[in-house]
């Protein structure tokens, strides 16, 4: 119910009727004395008490799994549903080629792309939701893990017919130009931190560029900013504006004819992209093997 928020899909995923599930939280709500679970027009919406109870449960029975030993998971004959927290961005540099994988290893199972940028992100994972987290992080908890998945730098972007696509461009021609942004609310320094997790949510390195337009005296003109990377193409098109992105967003906007390019005139630390897990799906074989598998697909260009 924590993961699904549904009566009807948590009977389907642990096999049992609406009805038993109905009846067994009824039994659960009296012994506990708290609703637990209440309906309102977005799902079964779980109470403070629930909330707190989930991670201990999963903990709980994750220990229980252990101890009796780990299914084996076979992926060509799995049916079952992973939920992976992505970006637009991320979502487009690395699950088609983890739909790829998918289509050949393991055709039956689907996929749940929910936004990383999600304010109860790490409640998600904590309960279970969510399998696995894709972004860039910091301040990682204890309980979770984080890997990394590759190193990403950014890029300008400018409509196809800019004058300045294709051609090595300057810091005082960046700063004469309208700069589009992408941004998801971070309330400091572009980060949020949530239950001991930090996530980046500004999605262009404000600080170097602000010290490189300082040297010549001036400050960015951010025109436009807004949380959707894929609007940018669309948002550049018939402008003089330019935009800053991830290099391998560029590129798949610059196989389609979607957008100019120029390097940035300036080297700026790279930003790691990592995918992170809860510790306690260190050994499990799922996870393990997409945590593998979305490893593998970050890695095909």
């Amino acid at each position: 119910m924590m993961r699904e928020r549904n009566v009807l899909r948590a009977g389907q995923v642990i096999g049992l009727s609406p009805s038993a599930v109905s009846h067994a939280l009824s039994r659960l709500r009296s012994l506990l004395n708290d609703e637990l679970f209440v309906r309102t027009a977005v799902g079964m919406v779980p109470t403070a008490r629930a909330v707190e109870m989930g991670p201990l449960v999963r903990d709980a029975l994750a220990s229980v799994e252990r101890a009796i030993g780990s299914p084996v998971f076979r992926p060509e004959t799995s049916v079952r549903q992973f939920c992976i927290a992505a970006t637009d961005y991320i979502t487009a540099v690395v699950v088609p080629n983890f739909l790829r994988i998918l289509t050949e290893q393991a055709p039956g199972i689907d996929v749940t792309i929910l936004p990383a940028t999600r304010i109860d992100l790490t409640a998600q994972i904590d309960i279970g939701r969510i399998d696995i987290a894709l972004g860039s992080f910091r301040d990682i908890p204890h309980r979770l893990r984080a890997r990394l998945l590759f190193n990403e730098r950014d890029v300008v972007l400018l409509a196809p017919d800019h004058p300045l696509a294709g051609y090595p461009i300057t810091v005082q021609q960046l700063a004469g130009l309208p700069l589009f942004v992408v941004s998801a609310g971070g309330i400091e320094d572009g980060q949020v931190s949530e239950r001991g997790l930090t996530r980046r949510m500004e999605m262009f390195d404000r600080s170097t560029l602000e010290a490189e337009f300082a040297k010549i005296g001036t400050t960015p003109n951010l025109k436009v900013v807004q949380p959707h990377f894929l609007a940018l193409p669309a948002l550049l098109a018939g402008t003089s504006a330019a935009a800053i992105a991830p290099a391998r967003l560029a590129d798949v906007f610059r196989r389609s004819g979607a957008v100019g390019f120029a390097e940035l005139p300036w080297t700026a630390p790279p930003t790691a992209v990592q995918i992170v897990w809860h510790s306690r799906l260190d050994h499990d074989p799922a996870n393990l093997w997409l945590r593998s598998q979305l490893e593998r697909a970050s890695s095909l260009r």
